[in-house]
């Protein structure tokens, strides 16, 4: 029997970026929404052919009076499915304001330390039934191609480098996205030809949040009114900004090696003689190498300091947020 074309498309593009072996334990992080309960069926048909074992983990934000029934129907999904379940609840709305965090920032956290919580205790597992290596941990993520257009939007909005562009991708360290080759409208169709419901956050019918305004009115209105495959096109930029951010993230590292001194000083000299797109970019990697962060640091921050190492003698003062 053939697999449904969703399913077909995925096993492709977990295979073409190596997204698993065999023996992998894969953690999805699992809403209740159609996006990751799509990915759960998906994942489900084809554990067995690709070799990895599954589970899920539920965050409930406590943020909406909708979260109980967002619960209890993945609770649910994942007995009818036999997959394990790890569920957590906690207070995003507290976390974000404890840190000094939007709450969307603070959920991405939370659920980073579930997923984190939920590998632990899947070793505690594994030792239990005495297994001697268990395979690697991998955390599937159902971000899908208009979650990748949405972002090379924002970042592109806000102000952006070409890292910045890259969007979303299909492999990051232990994140996997198995179905970002994919539309929303292929997600909806696959589960209404298995006659599976979902839920629906109200929060994503709300203008409140930026990638709310951008998912709901910004990327139908290029759809209809600019091109029919913006969506698409959005998402094969961001492809191809991520070879050549890869391409040029090498490049910039034998750059910066070759602009330090042993003891780490800055060779001016050998910086001015890289094209000014390399000067930036070891200036910006030399900048939050000593920061230790990237965030606080951008483009204003390289260019004041890139005009320093322009003036005669190379030296001067700057205030910046590594200092």
């Amino acid at each position: 029997m053939s697999k449904a074309p969703l399913i077909e498309k995925v096993c492709r593009a977990m295979r073409e970026s190596a997204m698993t072996e065999p023996g992998d334990r894969v953690i999805l992080g699992l809403s209740g929404g159609a996006d990751s309960v799509c990915l759960l069926l998906v994942l489900a048909e084809l554990s067995a052919e690709m070799d990895f074992r599954l589970r899920a983990v539920h965050v409930e934000h406590g943020l909406r009076d909708s979260a109980q029934r967002d619960a209890a129907f993945v609770q649910s999904l994942c007995e009818r499915e036999g997959i394990p379940l790890h569920t957590e609840h906690v207070r995003a709305a507290e976390y974000a304001a404890e840190h000094g965090l939007s709450v969307e920032e603070a959920g991405r956290m939370l659920r980073a330390q579930a997923c984190l919580l939920a590998a632990g205790e899947w070793d505690a597992d594994c030792a239990l039934a005495g297994e001697a290596a268990p395979g690697r941990i991998r955390i599937a993520l159902a971000h899908h191609m208009e979650d990748c257009a949405e972002t090379v939007l924002f970042q592109l909005c806000r102000g952006s480098s070409l890292a910045g562009l890259s969007g979303i991708r299909p492999v990051s360290g232990d994140r996997i996205r198995p179905l970002l080759g994919a539309t929303r409208a292929e997600i909806e169709a696959f589960l209404l030809s298995r006659g599976q419901n979902w839920c629906e956050d109200e929060t994503n019918a709300t203008d409140a949040y930026t990638r709310n305004r951008i998912r709901r009115h910004i990327l139908p209105a290029l759809e209809q009114s600019v091109h029919g495959g913006a969506v698409r096109h959005l998402a094969e930029i961001a492809a191809e900004a991520a070879e050549a951010e890869a391409y040029l993230a090498e490049r910039t590292q034998e750059a910066a090696a070759a602009c330090l001194e042993p003891d780490g000083a800055l060779r001016v000299a050998e910086l001015r003689r890289l094209p000014e797109l390399m000067q930036r970019r070891v200036l910006y990697l030399l900048l939050t190498e000593q920061a230790g962060r990237s965030r606080d640091i951008g483009r204003r921050h390289v260019e004041a300091l890139l005009a320093l190492c322009r003036q005669p003698g190379g030296s001067g003062w700057l205030d910046l947020p590594c200092s």
